[in-house]
């Protein structure tokens, strides 16, 4: 994919509206072979969303409890979650490596699916799996403006998912 978001773009009340992104390539190899991503001149361009999903690693990030007011955190740092992945602070849900620290990625999974679950119920949606059939994105009709609101929640592997820019 080679692709680097370099900003969360977000409307006059700090909702998301999109991201902007750059292309990459793999650059010369170094020393030790490696060719490590470099950006494609001239190769910014802007996804619309109303979502954003941060992945960011397999120990809690620090930026999460510092940047979402009233987000509780355990003495290791890791996000404070029921049984349902609902944390201190309503509408916001986590689970995997940002509530239980580094694990493995089938109870990070399980996390997601539970989180996912308590989201359904909470905006009173049905959660069918995809299990055995394929994924389709839904329809969107072109007319509707992003940033609508909707909850914040982190299923996998400490990914993060937020529509409103803290």
């Amino acid at each position: 994919m080679l692709t680097n978001p370099t900003a969360v773009l977000g409307d006059e009340k700090g909702w998301v509206t999109g991201l902007r992104c750059v292309e990459m390539e793999l650059g010369e190899p170094d020393e030790s072979g490696r060719r490590s991503p470099v950006v494609k001149a001239g190769s910014e361009f802007g996804i619309a969303c109303d979502v954003v999903i941060m992945a960011l690693g397999t120990s809690p990030n620090p930026l999460l409890a510092a940047t979402t007011a009233g987000l509780e955190t355990n003495r290791r740092g890791c996000i404070t979650a029921d049984e349902h992945g609902a944390t201190s602070r309503e509408g916001v849900f986590a689970g995997g490596d940002a509530v239980t620290g580094a694990a493995t990625v089938i109870l990070a999974m399980g996390a997601g699916r539970t989180a996912a679950k308590a989201i359904a119920s909470a905006k009173r949606c049905t959660f069918r799996p995809l299990v055995g059939r394929a994924a389709k994105a839904p329809a969107t009709n072109s007319s509707e403006s992003p940033g609508k609101k909707g909850v914040t929640t982190s299923p996998v592997s400490q990914n993060t998912m937020t529509n409103k820019i803290a």
